[in-house]
C-alpha cells in the first residue's frame, strides 16, 4: 500500500485554535525565552514557550510594535535556535516521503512512521519535551504504525482495499485497525489547544495499547519476548532503495 503519510506527520494534526495563556503575558514569555544570562533553566524557558505557543492568535491587543519587540527578543535567542535544530532534523526526515510520493511512488505508512520515529529517536527526550509538537508524538507514532501494519498486511492477503469508507470495510481486523485510528485523529480535529489534546489522547492510546497487547514502551504483554515495534517494523526493501536514491 502506498499512502499519503506525508501530511499526518507534518504535525497537520496537531496543529489548533490557539487560546489566550491563562498566565503570562507575551512580553514576559518572550524574555524568559529570549533570556541569555542563565537565570531561567531550559525546563522554564521551555514552559514560557508552551505559554507563547497557547496565546498565539490572540495578539491583537498588543501593538505591532509590542509583537516586534516580543518577536526580537525570543528570536535569535540560544532556546529557539535548539528548537529549530530539531526542527531540521525531522524535516530532514519527512523530505523522502515527499519526494517518494511526489515522484509517484509513494511510501508505505509503516516506512513513513518508522523513518519520523528514528528521528524522533535521534532527539535527546530532555530536548523534545521543549517543544510542544513533539509531546507525546513518539507514542502516538508507535500505535499508528502497529495498526497501519495491521492495514498493509490484510491489504497484501487480499482481504482488505484502502477505501474511504470505514462502514464498507468488510475485514474485521482492518475495520478495527481504522477505527482505532479514527479515535485518534477525532482527539487532534478538536478545537481544543495542542497541550488539552497531548492529555487528551493519552487515555485513547493506552486504551488501544491495551486492546492490541502492548506495554507503554512497546513490547508485546503476550506472546514472545521479543516481538516489539522497534524489532519487527524496519523499512522495507522499497524504502531502503528510495532512501538510497535508488
Amino acid at each position: 500500500m502506498n499512502t499519503n503519510m506525508i501530511g499526518n506527520l507534518a504535525f497537520g494534526a496537531n496543529q489548533t485554535k490557539p487560546a489566550a495563556s491563562a498566565g503570562r503575558d507575551l512580553m514576559t514569555v518572550s524574555r524568559i525565552i529570549g533570556d541569555e544570562t542563565g537565570r531561567y533553566s531550559m525546563e522554564e524557558k521551555g514552559a514560557a514557550y508552551r505559554d507563547y505557543r497557547e496565546m498565539i492568535g490572540n495578539l491583537s491587543h498588543y501593538s505591532a510594535e509590542q509583537r516586534k519587540e516580543a518577536a526580537d527578543l525570543r528570536d535569535n535567542s540560544s532556546f529557539m535556535q535548539k528548537l529549530r535544530e530539531m526542527r531540521s532534523v525531522i524535516d530532514a526526515a519527512i523530505e523522502p516521503i515527499g519526494a517518494a510520493i511526489n515522484s509517484g511512488k509513494g511510501m508505505k505508512n509503516t516506512d513513513a512512521l518508522t523513518l519520523m520515529i528514528n528521528a524522533l529517536d535521534s532527539i535527546p527526550p530532555e530536548d523534545l519535551a521543549l517543544e510542544p509538537d513533539y509531546d507525546g508524538l513518539k507514542e502516538r507514532l508507535l500505535v499508528e504504525r502497529e495498526l497501519y501494519r495491521t492495514l498493509e498486511a490484510r491489504e497484501a492477503a487480499g482481504a482488505y482495499k484502502p477505501g474511504p469508507i470505514i462502514e464498507d470495510v468488510t475485514d474485521p481486523a482492518a475495520r478495527q485497525a481504522l477505527e482505532m485510528l479514527k479515535q485518534i485523529n477525532d482527539v487532534y480535529m478538536t478545537q481544543r489547544t495542542l497541550s488539552q489534546k497531548t492529555e487528551d489522547v493519552k487515555p485513547v492510546l493506552a486504551s488501544i495499547r491495551d486492546r492490541l497487547g502492548l506495554d507503554a514502551e512497546g513490547n508485546r504483554t503476550s506472546g514472545s519476548s521479543s516481538s516489539r515495534w522497534q524489532d519487527t517494523v524496519t523499512l522495507s526493501p522499497e524504502a531502503q532503495r528510495i532512501m538510497g536514491g535508488g
